[in-house]
C-alpha cells in the first residue's frame, strides 16, 4: 500500500508543480531589491522550462502508416502518368 500511495502522490505533485512555479514567479517579480527579483525569476523560469511536459515523439506506427500512404499515393501518381 505504501508504494502505490507514494506513486500517486508523486504523480499529483508532478502534475501541479508547473502551476505552483508559475504562481511563485508572479510573487518573485515583485521582490526587492530588483537583483533579487531578477535572480528569483531566472531560477523559476529555468525550473518551469525543466518541468514542462516534453513534446510527444511521433510513434513508429504513425511513421509507418504515413510512409505507406506516401508510397501508395506515389504509385497512383506514377500509374496515371
Amino acid at each position: 500500500a505504501f508504494v502505490p500511495n507514494l506513486l500517486g502522490q508523486a504523480a499529483g505533485f508532478s502534475t501541479t508543480l508547473p502551476d505552483r512555479l508559475q504562481q511563485l514567479h508572479a510573487y518573485a517579480i515583485n521582490l526587492r531589491p530588483a537583483a533579487a527579483a531578477a535572480l528569483a525569476t531566472g531560477v523559476l523560469d529555468n525550473a518551469i522550462h525543466a518541468v514542462q511536459a516534453p513534446e510527444q515523439p511521433v510513434s513508429d506506427e504513425l511513421l509507418a502508416t504515413s510512409a505507406d500512404r506516401i508510397r501508395r499515393a506515389l504509385a497512383e501518381l506514377l500509374a496515371e502518368a
